[in-house]
């Protein structure tokens, strides 16, 4: 073995443990996050471990093994993690990881210590056995325990382990395969040593984790249960066989004793010469509820003196009811007054045949059509029993069945049993209580808070199976897991202003008369708010308290607030949260979209958020707590497709009045000269990984053509690459292939090459009107005041695009007057009233974000006759730069009408690609995602699009694009007979006294489709 030392963790070593996680991904199945020395020590400092062990070789760290309470069941320790490094497998650091955490659990006097892992990790699972651990042969999960600690403690074979070393002495039979020797439904784990003439055997039984064997060389003492699967109320029999191997005096004492509902209450006591089987007569007591299988079953139990010496026998039992009964149905929504069905699924517990009789008790919200039930049944039979009812009202219908079972031999048994069913319905709050939950509902919605584990999940009956939910909370700090094994007391509902809440308290054992209060309260709508009051009922201490919260929240489709821009996953890459820096989250939120229900999480904005791998933790510091005082905490927000979008959940997060719809990125991002679209010779392009993770593969970057490539290793440590390329084309497609270990990426962007000359404004006159004309050598675009507030003309290489009639305005169409072109006015200020009004036309001049100078016309309507927007003047920007063929429009507002005002803004666009109507379409995708090809010069046509719109005619080679942010805004596309327009719609929300633009939108005449989402960086653009 190499020189190993195991320490405890230590800040000092943050880096060190850092290195080592980054190293090991070979170990469980690949991956490329990177953790940080920040990272490693703000998770360990706010973790519930009790102890971690660090393997040391020198100054590297090559092991780690973490020791905490377990929190699913009693009286155990558990290790959540552990890790050697892929380049020291083999060894044997993990053993002595192992071992350091066994001894630990021993040290502190826990009885057992467990550990999951996956099936497929077979080069650990001798280790694990070597080491003490039994693997369980369970489908829930890869569970593996040890009870070496009951071992080594029991006094009966406590002096065996002065010779035998527990470890080296060892004769179990170590395979890969879940362990356990059956024996009438029971499974036994067994442990053998031999050393020298000394012998030694023991074993266990699973459910009870108890001992139920011991055999030396002078004595066998074994308990024999005759099933596990005990209906209760019914007495059996346990049976206690001694043999005595040597002839020596054995002396047995037996004190029975009762354990949770099992009453082995007896005492016997026998001088045992050879052989002798000692029985007692147990009952099994009544329950309440199923038996979870990660629990700690009740036990036959009793304390056993062997030559008084004592050791601890127990068998557990899995107490049933004499039969299985649950109510089942799959209605997301019920109605009143109409007839349905939902089903009771009855399974016989017994061994032999059974006739189980009941009622159905009256309901004042549901009428049930049958009411009384007798069903015969084999034995372990199970059958569906159809309910039909016709609804009255809405809520949780929870009977207490009285059953009464007559067995094939004549014995009447009875017995009680509460189940439940939820009948949900619009803005119907209540609450109701299941055999695994307590829930609250509201509407097509419910929050469930587990029994087995205190796991808060709010759903709704149809789920894409992605959830978002709380975690119990922790008091620290050190925070410490307890909550998950409290059952809560005080449980209340009651419903306030239309949601259905739920309260309940948590006690503290480790900060005793600590007291957490939990209040979740579940909006009809599918938004839950849930604070926490914490209050002190006796607990002495001038300690500062904090207040930690996890939440497991599924990444997938997430949308991700981080200080260099909000990154947004369109599927599971990048859906880990070790792939991201919780440190570099800048606002207080996350959201998940989906299938069917889009997720968010809110939280108070002075939180601390951190990402611990597959869950986050929320922390706030409390201070100090006097008793009798309590802090009451702000709520944490999740929401169950409350808010369709991550825009509309950022604006409640925040607290914000308006929506934002800025651009979200990918999480690794191409660059285009610095997102600049409009390009000279030489481009910069970039390729920058937003995840944690170093770029690991092949980047290639192209244009006509010309590509460069490179290629870049996790050693490499890049997360940015940049080339450089050269632009010779109007409007050219920047590629990238983005070729890495696990996935290749495609993306593409658009640019726009700048001209070198200079663009033509001049007033002439045409047709007797005066006309302002702008010329940037590809683009002539043409507007008069006479005629009106529009821009009548856009020529591409002297070809006309825009349909209008002028010099003068006339009827066409449903529209009487009619002026066609390019034009913006507040709905309801008609055409033929903004005419009427003040319209200036001048040539201007302004600037992007990127200072490109755009230049063109200005058209500006100052209104002073209509009654309602009198005081409203509205600027109309056309706007080019040199030889590119892009057109942008771009609208401001100056409100002085001495009001507030609000509404729908209305951009109009009358194409006319071809003189042919006929020949005249719109390319576009509608709201199902399709795309959608609607034909002028037939029937009307409305269509709604929720992409960028191609207008052209099948006999012209150049079309024109129109691009604008649809999706906060109404973009419709129309063709008739006569004409093919666009209609635009963006809202407006403006105070007297303000003034403001809208986002610019963008006309790109080319030969060519354009991708919508290679455009945008155009779409970025702010002036």
């Amino acid at each position: 073995m190499v020189d190993i030392k195991i320490i405890e963790y230590h800040r000092g070593i943050a880096q060190e443990v850092a290195d080592m996680w980054n190293a090991s991904h070979e170990g469980w199945g690949g991956g490329d996050t990177v953790r940080t020395a920040e990272d490693v020590h703000r998770s360990e400092s706010n973790s519930e471990n009790t102890n971690l062990f660090i393997a040391m070789e020198g100054e590297k760290a090559v092991g780690y093994c973490s020791l905490s309470e377990y929190r699913f069941d009693e009286n155990t320790m558990y290790i959540p993690l552990l890790n050697v490094r892929p380049t020291h497998h083999g060894k044997k650091i993990g053993k002595e990881l192992l071992l350091a955490a066994l001894n630990r659990t021993i040290e502190l006097g826990w009885p057992r210590l467990d550990l999951f892992t996956w099936p497929g990790n077979t080069k650990a699972v001798p280790l694990y056995k070597k080491c003490g651990f039994f693997w369980e042969d369970m489908d829930e999960s890869t569970h593996l325990l040890n009870l070496i600690p009951t071992v080594l403690k029991t006094q009966a074979i406590k002096d065996y382990f002065q010779h035998i070393d527990w470890y080296n002495d060892s004769t179990r039979i170590i395979e890969v395969k879940p362990d356990g020797e059956k024996e009438n439904s029971f499974e036994y784990y067994q442990y053998s040593w031999i050393k020298g003439d000394i012998n030694l055997r023991v074993q266990f039984e699973r459910r009870g984790r108890g001992l139920r064997l011991i055999e030396t060389d002078d004595y066998l003492v074994c308990a024999t249960v005759e099933k596990m699967n005990l209906v209760f109320g019914r007495k059996y029999q346990v049976e206690y066989k001694v043999v005595n191997k040597s002839g020596r005096p054995l002396s047995i004492e037996i004190e029975g004793y009762k354990d949770k509902n099992i009453d082995n209450t007896f005492i016997a006591s026998q001088e045992v010469s050879t052989e002798v089987i000692i029985s007692n007569n147990f009952t099994v007591g009544e329950v309440q509820e199923e038996q979870s299988n990660f629990k700690t079953h009740p036990t036959v139990a009793a304390k056993i003196k062997i030559n008084g010496k004592q050791a601890l026998f127990q068998i557990g039992i899995v107490p049933e009811f004499p039969a299985k009964l649950v109510f089942k149905g799959s209605k997301e929504m019920c109605y009143i007054n109409k007839q349905g069905e939902f089903y009771l699924d009855i399974q016989n517990k017994f061994d032999e045949a059974a006739e189980f009789e009941f009622d159905l008790p009256e309901s004042h919200f549901v009428d049930l059509h049958q009411k009384h039930f007798k069903i015969t049944l084999e034995p372990k039979d199970r059958t569906s029993i159809p309910i039909n009812y016709t609804l009255k009202g809405f809520g949780f219908y929870y009977p207490k069945l009285e059953v009464r079972v007559t067995l094939k031999n004549g014995d009447i048994i009875t017995f009680t049993k509460k189940i439940g069913y939820a009948f949900k319905g619009l803005n119907a709050q209540f609450y109701g209580e299941t055999e695994h939950y307590w829930e609250i509902y509201n509407d097509k919605f419910v929050v469930k808070l587990e029994k087995m584990d205190n796991w808060q999940t709010p759903t709704r009956q149809v789920n894409d199976g992605f959830i978002t939910a709380h975690m119990p909370p922790r008091i620290g700090k050190p925070f410490f897991d307890e909550f998950a094994k409290k059952k809560p007391t005080d449980i209340k509902f009651y419903k306030k202003n239309g949601s259905a809440v739920l309260e309940y308290i948590l006690q503290s054992d480790k900060k005793k008369g600590i007291q957490v209060k939990t209040i979740h309260e579940l909006l009809s709508n599918g938004l839950l708010a849930s604070n926490y009051e914490i209050i002190n009922k006796g607990y002495e201490s001038d300690e500062e308290l904090s207040l930690a919260l996890p939440v497991m929240h599924n990444m997938e489709g997430a949308v991700i607030p981080l200080a260099s821009g909000i990154v947004e996953l369109h599927d599971s890459i990048g859906a880990e949260l070790g792939y991201w820096e919780s440190k570099d989250l800048n606002e207080n939120w996350l959201f998940a979209k989906s299938r069917t229900i889009p997720r968010g999480l809110a939280w108070p904005e002075e939180y601390e958020v951190e990402f611990k791998g597959w869950h986050l933790m929320l922390t706030t510091s409390l201070g100090k707590i006097g008793v009798g005082d309590k802090v009451v905490t702000k709520p944490i927000y999740i929401s169950v497709g409350a808010f369709s979008t991550w825009q509309e959940f950022r604006a409640f997060a925040k607290q914000e009045d308006s929506i934002d719809y800025q651009n979200p990125i990918e999480h690794i991002t191409l660059r285009v000269n610095g997102g600049n679209p409009f390009v000279d010779d030489i481009i910069n392009v970039s390729v920058e990984e937003k995840k944690t993770s170093p770029l690991d593969g092949e980047i290639s970057v192209g244009i006509n053509g010309n590509v460069k490539k490179e290629k870049v290793s996790p050693d490499d440590k890049k997360k940015f690459i940049e080339f450089q390329l050269k632009s010779s084309k109007e409007i050219d497609y920047v590629t990238s292939i983005i070729d890495l270990s696990s996935y290749r990426l495609e993306k593409e962007s658009v640019v726009f090459r700048k001209g070198k000359n200079t663009i033509n404004t001049s007033v002439i006159e045409e047709q007797g009107q005066m006309v302002y004309v702008a010329d940037n050598g590809v683009l002539q675009i043409k507007t008069s005041p006479a005629y009106g507030p529009n821009l009548y003309s856009l020529q591409f290489k002297g070809k006309e695009w825009l349909d209008n009639t002028f010099p003068k305005v006339g009827p066409k169409s449903w529209w009487n007057p009619w002026q066609g072109g390019l034009y913006s006015t507040p709905e309801g200020l008609l055409l033929r009233t903004a005419m009427k009004e003040t319209i200036n036309v001048s040539f201007t001049q302004i600037n992007d974000q990127f200072y490109n100078q755009w230049e063109g016309i200005k058209i500006t309507v100052k209104v002073t006759e209509h009654e309602r927007f009198k005081g409203l003047t509205f600027h109309q920007y056309y706007l080019m730069l040199p030889g590119s063929p892009v057109l942008c429009q771009l609208v401001e507002i100056e409100q002085n009408t001495g009001a507030y005002i609000e509404g729908d803004w209305m951009h109009s666009y009358f194409f006319k690609p071809n003189d042919h109507i006929k020949t005249c379409f719109h390319k576009y995708k509608n709201t199902s995602g399709e795309w959608v090809t609607s034909k002028a010069g037939s029937n009307a046509f409305d269509g709604t699009a929720l992409s960028s719109v191609s207008v052209e005619s099948s006999k012209e080679k150049n079309l024109v694009h129109y691009i604008s942010d649809h999706r906060e805004r109404q973009l419709m596309v129309s063709t008739n007979q006569e004409v093919i327009f666009i209609l635009d719609f963006p809202k407006y929300a403006i105070k007297n006294g303000e003034t403001v633009k809208f986002k610019p939108n963008f006309f790109v005449l080319t030969d060519q489709r354009i991708n919508e989402l290679a455009l945008k960086d155009l779409m970025e653009l702010k002036f």
